[in-house]
């Protein structure tokens, strides 16, 4: 729902600089100008277009990612690479994603958790998908129970889950999910903050592990 590019340009320029890649800062249309499945399916074009060998640098040479529901939309863009075959995905990044709208955002409430997405939450599901029953498609819910495909061969995956978030378990329900497969090159929990912390003025260290790990992830990857 919510359109504001800007935000993630730090990371952006922080990736681009430390790990000498080229960077792709992504908008897209959001809820409710574009409803589930459309943003995936925007997710998922941008990826096949910055894979192009048209592009001035080497698209074969991939990785998605995002925060939040950016979160979300490249792991359902990862899914689509494995449904048609391409674009091949080096590494995908899940910074605190929701992945599991099947379940609402009052039952994901437990003691310690920060309660502003709980909140929210129903209204962004709403807004999104007001479809209840298309909350369990595999695009919006990967880590939900309906969702059972074999996910062999899926792009690795670097999770970032923080402590205090609503929608760290199913972050972490995903993550092992993708563990089974040998698709986790890591999860990444940070204690004692919540959902959006780097952007919501987390400490320099907290902020720099996260960042670093996806450095360190890309890197590797894309090598």
């Amino acid at each position: 729902m919510l359109r504001h590019p800007e935000q993630d340009d730090p990371l952006c320029r922080f990736l681009a600089a430390h790990a000498n890649v080229t960077v792709v800062n992504v908008d897209y249309i959001p809820a409710p100008q574009s409803r589930f499945p459309g943003p995936v399916e925007q997710a998922y074009d941008v990826a096949l277009w910055a894979a192009s060998p048209k592009r001035c640098w080497d698209g074969g040479r991939l990785a998605i990612g995002g925060q939040s529901a950016g979160g979300a939309l490249a792991a359902g863009a990862a899914r689509l690479a494995l449904e048609h075959a391409a674009p091949q995905i080096g590494l995908q990044v899940l910074m605190y994603p929701p992945l599991d709208l099947s379940v609402p955002a009052k039952r994901k409430m437990a003691e310690g958790k920060e309660t502003f997405l709980m909140r929210m939450g129903p209204l962004f599901d709403t807004v999104y998908c007001p479809d209840v029953a298309q909350r369990s498609d595999r695009l919006i819910s990967p880590a939900g129970g309906a969702d059972t495909a074999d996910l062999m061969g899926i792009a690795p995956a670097l999770v970032i889950t923080a402590q205090k978030d609503i929608l760290r378990e199913e972050a972490v329900r995903y993550a092992r999910r993708l563990q089974d497969i040998d698709a986790l090159l890591e999860h990444v929990d940070l204690p004692g903050v919540g959902h959006g912390f780097n952007i919501l003025n987390a400490r320099r260290d907290v902020v720099l592990t996260a960042y670093g790990r996806i450095v360190e992830h890309t890197r590797h990857t894309l090598a």
